[in-house]
């Protein structure tokens, strides 16, 4: 149970830094071909 949960909340972050990181380089790619 407790490897399950941290797992869950590791994967948790990392997608949120993913959709963070995604955000910034299509708004970065839009600026780009403006």
């Amino acid at each position: 149970m407790k490897i399950e949960t941290i797992d869950l909340s590791v994967l948790t972050n990392w997608v949120r830094l993913l959709a963070d990181f995604l955000s910034k380089l299509k708004y970065l790619t839009n600026i780009k071909y403006e």
